[in-house]
C-alpha cells in the first residue's frame, strides 16, 4: 500500500512539473510574439518608400558569388534611413533565391548611394540562364 501511495505521489509530482513547464513555455512564447508584433508595427518603417529608386544595376559576372552592384537614388523630398534592397533570383520563371543588403545611415533628398548585394549561392550552383528582379523593399523615415 505504501508503494502505491509513493507511486501515485511521484506521478502527480511529475504531472505538476510537466504542467508548470508547459505553462511557462506558453507564457514565454506569448511574450515573444507580442514583442515581435510591437517591433514590426513601427510606424517609421515604410514598405516600398516613395522617392527611393534604383537608377542603375548590373550583374557582376567575374566573381564566384552571385553579385549585383547598383546605385540607389532618392528622388523624393523625404529623408530615409537604412533602406533595404532585395533581389529575387529566378530561373525558368521560378524564384530560386532572395538576397538583400541594407544601406546604413541617412539617404538625403537628391543623394545617390552605391550598393552591392552578394548572395551565398555561387554562380556555378545556379541553373542558367538566371534573371533577377531588384527593388527597395523598405526604409525608415528619417525626417519624422
Amino acid at each position: 500500500m505504501r508503494q502505491v501511495l509513493i507511486s501515485v505521489a511521484g506521478t502527480a509530482l511529475g504531472a505538476l512539473t510537466f504542467m508548470l513547464i508547459l505553462f511557462l513555455s506558453i507564457l514565454g512564447y506569448t511574450a515573444y510574439t507580442d514583442k515581435q508584433r510591437s517591433v514590426t508595427s513601427d510606424p517609421s518603417l515604410v514598405a516600398r518608400p516613395t522617392g527611393l529608386r534604383i537608377t542603375r544595376h548590373s550583374l557582376v559576372n567575374d566573381v564566384d558569388k552571385f553579385t549585383v552592384i547598383g546605385v540607389l537614388y532618392n528622388s523624393g523630398t523625404s529623408q530615409w534611413y537604412a533602406p533595404r534592397i532585395v533581389i529575387d533570383i529566378s530561373a525558368s520563371g521560378k524564384s530560386i533565391s532572395e538576397c538583400e543588403t541594407t544601406i546604413f545611415g541617412r539617404v538625403l533628398p537628391g543623394a545617390k548611394h552605391p550598393f552591392q548585394i552578394s548572395c551565398n549561392e555561387t554562380s556555378s550552383e545556379l541553373p542558367f540562364p538566371v534573371t533577377y528582379k531588384i527593388a527597395v523593399r523598405e526604409a525608415r523615415r528619417a525626417d519624422g
